[in-house]
């Protein structure tokens, strides 16, 4: 009786502990998808700016090659200007969510569970008792000449009921 009370507070202690948790670690996991999700925009809003200045930039940067490399800039006009490169992109964070109430449900269908397979166990223990006198018996009629005689009887049954299924025409 006892046993089992403590055992039902330490579930009820367990459901609380693993509720506050996964609270606790939905609270952090916000925060740093939000924080992760700042990091983000501002990653973009500065690629994207690389982007406009390499776009706006293009014929000026062919002319300026081309002049460096010894060649006439009009050719800049004729093939379009510098490429622009593509940079870089960072992709999006989710938030990851525990449910609060999973591990109280689990601790109550755990300590259901351990009430039952208890219960199973004395019940098992129990027959197991009831059983003990009539194995002890058995056991000592099996020294016994008769009883040596019964056991191979008993071994030999099997085998004579197998023989009668193989060969059903000698049994009869």
């Amino acid at each position: 009786m006892i046993g089992e009370i403590f055992n039902g507070i330490t579930g009820l202690v367990g459901a609380g502990l693993n509720y506050a948790g996964a609270r606790s670690a939905n609270k952090a996991n916000k925060k740093m998808a939000r924080e992760q999700m700042g990091f983000q925009q501002a990653s973009n809003r500065e690629q994207m700016g690389f982007q406009e200045r390499m776009s706006n930039t293009a014929y000026q940067r062919s002319v300026q090659d081309m002049k460096q490399a010894g060649i006439n800039p009009i050719v800049a006009f004729n093939q379009g200007g510098a490429s622009t490169p593509p940079g870089a992109s960072s992709q999006g964070s989710k938030s990851e969510h525990k449910n609060q109430f999973a591990g109280a449900v689990s601790s109550a269908m755990a300590y259901k569970q351990l009430a039952a397979q208890i219960e199973q166990t004395k019940v098992a223990t129990k027959l197991m008792e009831l059983e003990i006198p009539e194995k002890q018996i058995m056991a000592n009629l099996y020294q016994t000449p008769v009883g040596k005689i019964l056991k191979y009887i008993k071994m030999a049954n099997p085998l004579v009921k197998q023989t009668q299924s193989l060969y059903p025409r000698m049994s009869k």
